[in-house]
């Protein structure tokens, strides 16, 4: 060949392969499918159990309205989420702050910057 370059040759050290995942097992189902039937199983229950569904409707509304607060908190207005356990719940907030906005943006400035 009369464009032939001449490399050097450099042993490799051998490439290590991951062994294949295993999908985990829960009493002889894999893990998504037993969670799915656990659900389905006691869904009807907690649904059925008026003191059950209660405290489902509270953990699940807590979840629900913390999200609100925590979003106002990140435009700068501090909030706190509030339930009341007839089956009202909100999240209550000011007005915002300009001093905690300037925080939240110099934060947010200096997380990207040293990304």
């Amino acid at each position: 060949m009369p464009f032939a370059i001449e490399t050097e040759r450099v042993a490799h050290a051998p490439t290590r392969i991951p062994a294949a995942h295993v999908p985990a097992r829960i009493l002889g189902l894999a893990e998504h499918h037993f969670y799915l039937a656990a659900g389905l199983a006691t869904a009807p229950l907690l649904a059925a159990t008026p003191l059950l569904r209660t405290m489902g409707w509270f953990l699940a509304s807590l979840t629900h309205e913390t999200g609100h607060a925590a979003t106002a908190w990140f435009f700068g207005m501090p909030a706190v989420p509030a339930i009341r356990l007839d089956g009202h719940a909100a999240a209550v907030h000011g007005g915002q702050v300009t001093v905690l906005v300037g925080v939240l943006a110099l934060l947010l400035g200096t997380t990207v910057f040293r990304l």
